[in-house]
């Protein structure tokens, strides 16, 4: 699998916070969920169409991951993230978890794969490092330092965890952010 090919595709995932950014909050809301009813359709498709499965497969061979042949693919779960991180969370906590994602995930990945020497659970302390430096840095604007920093260490310790890091990173972060600013009284 081509690691570099396959965080391009992720960082498609930047449109959805853009799309948040330019427009109105239905507007994104329709757009992200008619995206994951597509995917949906699309995960559907290829569980009972055999010869769709295969050729998706050829098609995409290279940045799909083996478990993914039989399951859900990586995109699906951020699709359904990205829908329910707008759904649930307001807009500066929304964004901030997609980029902990879209970004963060990307950049431990690449430093991961180049500058990995300390392995845990088949990931690397240098890029989960990478990972909090880029989620932090990448929030700030949005949350602001206290938030970034508790968003950025919550969505570092689920990448870490997660098996289904791309469902799971923006829904905990977002989850924590919230109550967190909440109880700050934060914007």
């Amino acid at each position: 699998m081509d690691e570099l090919s396959r965080k391009l595709i992720h960082l498609g995932g930047l449109v959805v916070p853009l799309l948040y950014i330019a427009f109105d909050r239905n507007t994104t809301l329709f757009i992200c969920g008619f995206m994951f009813l597509a995917a949906l359709a699309g995960e559907v498709s290829r569980a009972f169409i055999p010869s769709l499965n295969a050729f998706f497969l050829s098609a995409f061979n290279g940045v799909t991951r083996k478990h993914e042949k039989e399951k859900l693919l990586g995109a699906t779960y951020l699709t359904a993230s990205s829908f329910l991180a707008l759904l649930l969370f307001p807009l500066n906590i929304a964004v901030s978890c997609m980029l902990y994602l879209v970004l963060g995930d990307t950049c431990a990945a690449l430093v991961g794969k180049k500058f990995g020497r300390h392995r845990f659970r088949e990931k690397s302390l240098e890029g989960s490092f990478a990972f909090f430096i880029i989620s932090f840095l990448s929030s700030l604007y949005f949350i602001g330092l206290p938030l970034s920093f508790l968003g950025a260490l919550t969505a570092t310790i689920t990448e870490a965890y997660s098996d289904k890091d791309n469902l799971t990173v923006p829904l905990i972060s977002g989850a924590v952010v919230s109550v967190f600013s909440l109880l700050l009284s934060y914007p």
